[in-house]
């Protein structure tokens, strides 16, 4: 059998596979964990290799340079507070929209649809895609489809973790890609959506009411490396939950439920694959700088090709901004290394699968769990 597709410590679950099989002969399908990987039928199949050879083709990778780096912040009040960082997504996505473009990224509406993949073109939409989504989202087909779309008469502003930027770029035909526009996330890997899913149910079970917010990283105490998690539910109650304190954030703190290629990620580093790779500008949080509002959130913005740098300054006249030096770049520890995988990653979906959520963080999170008992947590 020719194909030759990248095995469970490398796959990401991009779907490229999926997309480019004529014989659709390709399913991405959930294993015990809730990650999808391909699933291949032979009856189907005729060995033309296309999956082989979008699974391992070389994308060109752009070195950062410094000198292209800014810590960036939204002046726009709304925009900045709805946010994780400095508003440079939805910045971004306001000025393509304004310009007769397309905004591809992710919403999540808790216990409805979860989080998905949507096609935004109007700005009033764009805060439906704000704030972070700690658990992998996978790219179906008709979004790809869509995007090949819009490419043929329109700008397409596109915004994901690298692997999925990586495989947008692998499938959009060549002659296409003048019009799209790639942001990389810095990102420290992705759980499965079952641990969100078992989390929801469990607060849900626990407080006898409908989760309707789950924000993983609120501002209400402002932009901090210790993040707030607020919890809304349908009887109006609503709670914050300070770093570890949030059960779902311990959890991926913990590095143990990431994706296994995670652990191996091909994306990490300087060499990025977006023609901007953003994320938060940390290292900023703790400056007495007097353009940036403290406590608000600042966010990194590396333009990796000239499209980006064009990007990138076009939306510099409605923010707070300054150039960074490496020192700033190295404060960003997911962009610089990857998440080492711990001993306990092998038992920690078999326990999720058989044990209560609550119990499966108490053994998973053990360390924590010991401050907790000591009262030091």
């Amino acid at each position: 059998m020719k194909r030759a597709l990248k095995g469970k410590e490398i796959c990401n679950g991009c779907g490229a596979c999926e997309y480019v099989c004529k014989q659709k002969a390709i399913t991405m399908l959930a294993n015990t964990e809730g990650f999808l990987y391909p699933q291949v039928d032979n009856e189907k199949c005729t060995d033309c290799g296309a999956c082989s050879k979008v699974c391992s083709k070389d994308i060109t990778k752009y070195n950062v340079n410094i000198g292209n780096a800014k810590a960036f912040q939204s002046k726009n009040d709304r925009l900045l507070f709805e946010s994780s960082s400095g508003g440079l997504i939805p910045s971004l996505a306001i000025e393509v929209i304004n310009n007769g473009g397309v905004f591809y990224s992710t919403e999540y509406i808790p216990n409805d649809k979860g989080a998905f993949w949507s096609r935004i073109e109007s700005t009033i939409d764009i805060f439906k895609t704000c704030g972070s989504k700690y658990f992998q989202i996978p790219m179906p087909m008709h979004i790809i489809k869509s995007i090949v779309t819009d490419l043929k008469d329109r700008e397409v502003l596109f915004v994901g973790t690298p692997c999925q930027v990586g495989a947008i770029r692998r499938v959009i035909p060549t002659s296409l890609q003048d019009r799209l526009v790639t942001v990389d996330l810095i990102c420290g890997g992705v759980q499965s959506p079952s641990v969100e899913n078992k989390y929801l149910y469990f607060l849900s079970q626990l407080k006898h009411a409908t989760v309707i917010t789950h924000k993983f990283r609120a501002k209400d105490y402002g932009w901090k490396r210790k993040y707030l998690s607020v919890i809304e539910y349908s009887d109006g109650s609503r709670e914050l939950r300070v770093g570890a304190r949030d059960l779902f954030a311990r959890m991926y703190a913990s590095g143990c439920f990431l994706r296994e290629c995670c652990y191996n990620c091909e994306y990490v580093g300087r060499s990025r694959v977006g023609d901007i790779t953003a994320g938060d500008c940390w290292g900023m949080d703790n400056s007495g700088d007097s353009c940036f509002k403290k406590g608000k959130g600042i966010s990194l913005a590396v333009a990796n090709t000239d499209k980006g740098k064009v990007m990138i300054e076009s939306i510099c006249k409605n923010a707070n901004y300054m150039k960074l030096n490496d020192s700033i770049l190295d404060e960003n520890k997911p962009l610089n290394h990857r998440t080492k995988r711990p001993i306990l990653r092998n038992a920690a979906y078999s326990l999720l699968n058989h044990l209560p959520i609550s119990l499966t963080a108490m053994i998973i999170c053990y360390k924590y769990t010991v401050k907790r008992i000591l009262g030091k947590g």
